[in-house]
Parts: C-alpha cells; sequence; structure tokens
C-alpha cells in the first residue's frame, strides 16, 4: 500500500469524508437503452439523431466541433428543440442498472454524495441495497432523516423534471450565478471537509469554478482535502491536484469501490458517534489536548488575536479575579444524573470571553468532565446526544462560543433528560443578545456573569506576573509597584495589549493605516467594511465561504515571512485581521472603532444589501445555523436603528429590496411588519406579519406581535368607533394567547400580559371617558400574575397602572397591602420612567 492509498485509508476511517461522483462512476450501467453514455459519447449521440440534413456539410462540420454545452445551448436556442432534447436525455438515463460492482458502494456509511449526473444509479443502488437515501433533487432542501445518506443532484435529476437539466452554457452559467442551497453546500464541505471526486473529469465548469474557489482560499481557509480517482488523469489534472495539496490514485471506479469494501469498515457505536459528533462541529478537548505536541509555542494573545486552546495549554492566559470566580462556580454546582445546567458568561467586545471560556473548558476537564467544544455551522443536537449517551464518562461539559441564537437549542439541551451523564453547558456572548435572547434561559438552571475589561488593582498584579514569566514587560516600568500601577492605568485589556505590542505611537499608526483603507483598493475596503459590519452586529467571524465568493484576495501573507517584500495593502490585511478555523475577524477594537467613523450610512446599507442577498440561499426556515443568525443579526429591526443607527425609512427601503431573496422567510416579514409598525403603517404591517403566520403559523411570537398591532393600531386611530374595533381585535388575540394551555406558551404568557396591560392603559388614557372599573380589576389580576417573574420593567408597568387609577379615582379598587408594589409605587413620585412603548423582548427573541 503506497502513500496515497495510506492516507485514503486513514481519511475513511477517521474521519467523515464526502463524495463527489462525475460520469466516469456511472461506466457500466445500463438502462434498456443501452449502457449509458459518457460526455463525448453523449455528445456524438445527439449530433447524429438532432444534426439532420437541414444543415449543410460546412454546417455539420462546425457544429460537430461544438462541445457537449454548446451542441445542447445550440438545439435549444437555434432549433427550438429543447423540450425534445431533453426527452431523449431523460430516455438514455432514467431507470439506470448498477453493475455488480456499483452495489459496493454502501459497504462505507457515507454521509453525503454529490453528483453531477441525472442518472438515478445512485438511487437504485440503494434501493437495491435496502438502504435509505435522502434525495436533493428540488428547489427546496429535503429535511434529512437521522443517519440517512444525503445526495445531492447538482445538475438535476431525472425524476425531477420540473427542476430543470443542466447541460446547455447558459443553464450552466445561470447554476453558478443564481446558486442554490445544493452549490451552497457544497462550497461549506469543499472548505471544512475532506471530499473524494470519483469519475469526475474537472470539464464540468461549475465545478471547475468551486474548485478554482478552492483554491483561491489557500491553505488558511482550507481544512479538509481533495482525493481524486481518476484512472487516466491528464497533465493538467496531475499538476493541479498537486498545487493544491490534493491527492491521486489512478484507480476506476471498480477499484476505488473495492478497496474501500475490503476495509470492512464498521465502527464501534462510540467510534460512529464520536465521527458523528466532529462532522458535526463538535470536538472533544482530549483529542485537542493530544495533538498539542509543540516544544515552544509563543502567543499571540497579546496582539489582540483569539484565544486558542494552545493559550490555554500553555498557561498564556491571565487567571483575573472573574476567572477565579468561574473556576469556584464550577466547582460548587451540584448537578444530578440526567439534569444539565448553564452557565452564561457575556460582556462586550474584548472582554476575554474567550480565554475565561477555555480556561475553565480545562479546568473542567481536569475535573474529569469530558469536555466538547462547539465550533460548527449548525447545532446538531442529535450528534450530541448519540456520544454523550455512547461515551464512558458521566459528567459531560459542553462549551459554545457566541452563543445567543442558540438558546432556544440550549434551552432544549437542558429540558432534556441525560440518563445517568450530567451536563454543564458555559456560553459566551456579547452584551447585546445575551439580554436579548436570555428569554429561552430564564425558568432553566442556567447562571450568568458578566465580564468587564476594566483592570483594577488586583488583576494588574496577576496580568503583571504573567507578563513578567513570558518576558512581556518589556513596555513597563523595572519597578514592579510602578509597572503595576502602569498596567492598572490602561484602563482595559485592548488598551494594554495595543500599548504592549505595538508601543505607545499604535494610534497614530492605525489612523493612518484607517486612511490608507478607506482611499485605497476598493477590494480591500470593502472586506474591511464587512468586518466593521460584522463587529457591530455582534457576530464572531466573517465566514470562509462568503470571504471566497466575494473576493479574491491572496491570504498567503499570513505565511509569508518576508514581510520586506509584501506591498501596502497586503501590510493592511496582516496588520489587523486574523483567520480562525471558520473565517475571519479584525483582531483589534480600536481599528474597529477608527475605520466606523469613516463610514457613511449609504456604505453600510449597500453593503448590509450584498451581504444579505449573498447569503440569501445558505438561509431556510427551520435550519438553525450560523447562516440563519448572520441573517437574523444583519435583518433585525432593532439592531439597524441601534447599532448602525440608520434611519427607520431606510430600513423600510433595505426590507423591500430583499423580497425576492427572502419571501419563503418567516423572520424576514416578520421584521419587515415590525419596522412598518414603526412607522405607524399599521395596515401594512398587519399584511406583512400575516404572511409571516402563514409560513410558521404556530409560531407565539407572530400570533403576539399581530395582536400587538391591532393594539397599537387602536392607540394611533383618532376615529374611536374604528379605534375600539381595533382594540377589541387585538385583545381578543392576545388575551387567547395569555389564557392558552398550551405548554409551549407558558413562559411566553408573561410578554404578552406586559404588552397588553400597557397598551390598554395608554388606550383608557387616551380615552377616559372609556374607562371601565371591572376591566381596570382585571388589570390588576394580570399583573398579579407576573409580578412574582424576574421582570425588570414590571414595576414600570405597576408604575403606568396606578397613574391610571390616581388620575381617575379608582384607587378604591386596590386593596392595598404594606410593602406590596402597588402602594411603593403610589408614592413614587420620581418622573424617571423607562420608556416601555417599544420594548418586546418577547419579539426579539423569535
Amino acid at each position: 500500500m503506497d502513500a496515497n492509498e495510506k492516507e485514503l485509508k486513514s481519511i475513511l476511517v477517521e474521519s467523515t469524508p464526502i463524495l463527489f461522483l462525475g460520469a466516469g462512476f456511472s461506466i457500466d450501467s445500463k438502462n434498456d437503452m443501452g449502457k449509458l453514455p459518457k460526455g463525448d459519447g453523449l455528445r456524438k449521440d445527439i449530433f447524429d439523431i438532432f444534426i439532420d440534413d437541414s444543415f449543410n456539410e460546412s454546417e455539420k462540420k462546425e457544429i460537430r466541433e461544438y462541445n457537449l454545452q454548446e451542441l445542447c445551448q445550440h438545439i435549444y436556442v437555434s432549433m427550438q428543440k429543447k423540450d425534445e432534447l431533453q426527452k431523449y436525455i431523460v430516455s438514455r438515463f432514467k431507470d439506470s442498472k448498477p453493475a455488480g460492482f456499483h452495489l459496493l458502494l454502501n459497504r462505507y456509511p457515507w454521509k453525503k454524495i454529490y453528483t453531477v449526473n441525472v442518472d438515478d444509479l445512485v438511487e437504485n443502488i440503494y434501493k437495491t441495497n435496502g438502504i435509505e437515501l435522502i434525495v436533493q433533487n428540488k428547489k427546496d432542501e429535503k429535511k434529512c432523516i437521522d443517519d440517512a445518506t444525503e445526495l445531492f443532484k447538482l445538475h438535476g435529476c431525472v425524476n425531477e423534471l420540473e427542476e430543470g437539466l443542466v447541460f446547455s452554457q447558459s443553464e450552466y452559467t445561470n447554476l453558478i450565478s443564481k446558486r442554490n442551497f445544493k452549490l451552497d453546500s457544497l462550497t461549506t464541505d469543499m472548505l471544512k471537509q475532506n471530499i473524494i471526486f470519483v469519475g469526475a473529469s474537472m470539464d464540468e465548469s461549475d465545478i471547475d469554478f468551486y474548485i478554482s474557489k478552492y483554491e483561491d482560499a489557500g491553505f488558511q481557509l482550507r481544512k479538509g482535502k481533495l482525493i481524486f480517482i481518476d484512472p487516466f488523469p491528464n497533465l493538467k489534472l496531475k499538476t493541479r491536484i498537486k498545487a493544491m495539496g490534493g491527492i491521486l490514485l489512478e484507480w476506476t471506479t471498480e477499484q476505488f469501490l473495492k478497496f474501500v469494501s475490503k476495509l470492512n469498515y464498521n465502527p464501534t457505536e462510540l467510534e460512529a458517534s464520536k465521527k458523528a459528533l466532529n462532522y458535526a462541529g463538535f470536538y472533544l478537548y482530549r483529542d485537542i489536548l493530544a495533538m498539542n505536541n509543540r516544544e515552544v509555542y509563543e502567543s499571540k494573545l497579546y496582539e489582540g488575536y483569539a484565544c486558542k486552546w494552545d493559550d490555554v495549554i500553555d498557561d498564556w492566559v491571565f487567571e483575573t479575579e472573574s476567572i477565579k470566580k468561574l473556576e469556584y462556580l464550577c466547582k460548587s454546582i451540584i448537578i444530578e444524573p440526567g439534569k444539565s445546567y448553564c452557565i452564561s458568561i457575556f460582556g462586550n467586545r474584548f472582554t476575554g470571553k474567550d480565554c475565561a471560556l477555555k480556561y475553565v473548558g480545562a479546568f473542567l476537564y481536569k475535573s474529569g468532565y469530558t469536555v466538547i467544544e462547539f465550533k460548527g455551522r449548525f447545532f446538531d443536537i442529535r450528534a450530541l446526544k448519540r456520544y454523550i449517551e455512547s461515551c464512558p464518562q458521566e459528567k459531560i461539559g459542553l462549551l459554545v462560543e457566541d452563543a445567543p441564537f442558540l438558546y432556544r437549542m440550549i434551552e432544549t439541551i437542558l429540558q432534556m433528560n441525560w440518563g445517568e451523564k450530567s451536563l454543564l453547558i458555559i456560553t459566551t456572548s456579547r452584551t447585546y443578545y445575551h439580554f436579548k435572547k436570555r428569554y429561552y434561559l430564564e425558568g432553566n438552571p442556567y447562571y450568568e456573569i458578566e465580564l468587564t475589561d476594566k483592570i483594577n488593582n488586583e488583576n494588574a498584579k496577576i496580568i503583571y506576573n504573567k507578563l513578567k514569566q513570558k518576558g512581556y514587560t518589556g513596555a513597563l516600568p523595572r519597578e514592579e509597584k510602578k509597572a503595576i500601577t502602569e498596567i492598572q492605568k490602561k484602563d482595559s485589556f485592548v488598551n494594554l495589549f495595543s500599548d504592549l505590542t505595538y508601543g505607545k505611537g499604535f494610534r497614530k499608526r492605525l489612523n493612518n493605516a484607517t486612511e490608507n483603507i478607506v482611499d485605497g483598493d476598493s477590494n480591500i475596503f470593502n472586506l474591511y467594511l464587512d468586518l466593521v459590519i460584522f463587529d457591530r452586529a455582534d457576530l464572531g467571524y466573517f465566514p470562509s465561504e462568503l470571504f471566497i465568493q466575494q473576493y479574491d484576495i491572496d491570504l498567503s501573507v499570513f505565511f509569508n515571512r518576508n514581510y520586506k517584500d509584501i506591498n501596502s495593502d497586503q501590510k493592511n490585511i496582516i496588520d489587523f485581521l486574523r483567520i480562525d478555523e471558520n473565517g475571519l475577524v479584525l483582531k483589534n477594537r480600536l481599528f474597529v472603532d477608527m475605520l466606523w467613523k469613516r463610514i457613511s450610512k449609504k456604505q453600510i446599507l449597500d453593503e448590509l444589501f450584498v451581504l444579505l442577498s449573498n447569503i440569501s440561499s445558505y438561509v431556510s426556515e427551520n435550519a438553525n445555523t450560523y447562516w440563519r443568525i448572520i441573517f437574523e443579526s444583519l435583518l433585525k429591526e432593532d439592531a439597524l436603528s441601534k447599532k448602525f443607527q440608520i434611519k427607520k425609512s431606510d430600513i423600510l427601503k433595505l426590507y423591500y429590496k430583499l423580497k425576492d431573496y427572502y419571501s419563503e422567510i418567516s423572520y424576514y416579514w416578520l421584521q419587515l411588519g415590525i419596522a412598518e409598525q414603526s412607522q405607524k403603517e399599521y395596515s401594512k404591517a398587519l399584511n406583512h406579519l400575516l404572511m409571516a403566520q402563514k409560513i410558521k403559523p404556530r409560531a407565539y411570537q407572530i400570533h403576539h406581535a399581530i395582536a400587538r398591532n391591532y393594539l397599537k393600531h387602536a392607540n394611533e386611530e383618532k376615529n374611536i368607533d374604528i379605534a375600539l374595533e381595533l382594540f377589541s381585535m387585538g385583545e381578543k388575540r392576545m388575551l387567547e394567547l395569555i389564557n392558552s394551555r398550551e405548554d409551549y406558551k407558558t413562559k411566553a404568557r408573561n410578554f404578552s400580559i406586559h404588552c397588553f396591560v400597557h397598551e390598554k392603559i395608554r388606550f383608557y388614557n387616551k380615552h377616559p371617558e372609556l374607562i371601565d372599573k371591572r376591566e381596570c380589576k382585571k388589570m390588576k389580576v394580570y399583573i398579579d400574575m407576573i409580578i412574582n417573574e424576574k421582570d425588570s420593567f414590571v414595576y414600570q408597568l405597576i408604575k403606568e397602572y396606578m397613574c391610571l387609577l390616581e388620575k381617575n379615582d379608582l384607587l378604591n379598587i386596590i386593596s392595598f397591602k404594606p410593602n406590596d408594589l402597588y402602594f411603593i409605587t403610589l408614592s413614587d413620585k420620581s418622573k424617571n420612567q423607562v420608556h416601555i412603548d417599544n420594548y418586546d423582548i418577547l419579539v426579539d427573541s423569535y
């Protein structure tokens, strides 16, 4: 067995490779019309059938030289025989029968198979072997069932003609330019997974395009290898494979399938569950620890880079008071078998959340936990559950960075029964989204702890000792006390790191670099604009797939040690960007803030449209992926208004431009409705909220938003009869939600009570002649239902209520008790009220 064969064997046994099939895979299969043809054979057959004597010899000679795409394009357009040609193609590829060796395909449990073949050979192999297969051959993605293999038909399928077949030049062009979930899935997998190409000559223009993108990404963004199985590779292919660091085996399909079948791959449940775990983006800390075999490690943590496991393992992290508190908390928590608990670490940018998370993860491992880190695009609870059930350890620690958009999934985990196992989840989040999304954690076993970047005296001592240990005190005074005082004066970690790494003149140089980027190469500026937008939106990273889709920028400079020879644009990249396993981020907060000040609102709006339109094919209604997180973060009306300071009218314009991209996504219609509601366009808002309801009929938040829209509309309506009708409709809908006995609505009910009472108070304040004593008593009943809940706004709500009663001489309906909130708010005459008119955490948590 040569080196390539050994590496292929290792990839098959230790990872979850993906299979990519070209026309060569179908050799020796047949249907009623004979053997299935390959590309050139199909081209000749089509020429013989469709190019008749209506063409003269000169024209025939010219057409004979066309490749398959050009020939099909000619028959479609010039001869107007598209239907006839596609009917012929179906007849040549439908009901294909596998050769004996094809049936060996299922000797290995493939997770995904991509194919440019339109035949139904793979489907019939799986059917013959009695194995489940999910065929992705439609515009909309089908839900994958458990461990079933997925087959992605990239060029269409003879069994789903409504989606079309890809054979002509225009069809290839449309396939690349319009994008779809199948090609997006391929792009992601090419960067993240090992892919084995069988019978693919790379003559397909769209596949060549994606291979080129893989090559352009460079080794920095590529995590997997490409393996090519080709019995007769040409020199061009050999050269290309060598340049990209791929593997070539000059085998036929039959040889490859026999090689795979001889492995007799039959992993134990624990091995299989671990592979599924890794495939889903969950990684075991013990595996990470096993790979840490370097004798010398020089950290970049103090240069603003994200914390790596190496930084924890080699003791570069500052053991601050907050980290010691987290350590103590983890020691103190007792989790019963079958139960779970969540500790949520939150804070603003650059407060060391990633350091704290990894440090605590290492601590848990030393304390006997199996520690799992989530770094994937899609949070697959099934893969996590399967591994936890299989692993022998009883205590499991799960680490999740940038977690707020996963709080709904984490709530599901917190409510699951883990049998004999106990699960401790540690998450990090930025402050804004933590408070927007923690609705899902409330009512579950969780604890939150805030990290700040302020350096007090005690932390200054800890930092000094670590810097001294690592030899990083060169920029500080020689005397220890003065050095500690100097560290404390820096006030924050970002200031400390900037001065330690770059010197006190760094801000001036940073300002010059900012000017160069804003006024320089537009490609570099647009990349920085995207990264600043992602940072402002509290997004963890700019995905590598999106980078290679939008940019043609050489990232090899990160491995170029000859810095004297790189140009100014390359310096701007290497000095201020960092690449992690998922994509790119800006590594310096000062730089983010300086760039932000130089970016116009128009540039932000234009780029938001580019970003949201480019990710649209990655976003689906029900898949909770990082793409969905990006979509929600960049689309949220509240965030666009507050974080990006975009005018409400401009937000609406952006939403209308995106209508064709997101018409199947309920969250789009919900945000559009909220934006229109904020402009007091209640009729438009209602229509679009109803669009959201059509897509997601059971969503509590959407029902709540519709009821709220009626109530708000009533409070703006001048005609009393119309106002009464609107309020009555809204009240009926809201009370149906409040009084519902369905379990999934229990927690959300508190927010609906809050909204309903607030809007009813507003209604009576506007129409005091309609105030009803019995209705006021009912309002108190509803307030009493939430008065003991952890609702930071309930005090203000009661204050509003008491003002209403006092103003209308109705205080006698209250039976006051000493020191209850009703009595306290009545005597509180302060005017420092929180404006809760637009506050609705329920809709924010959608």
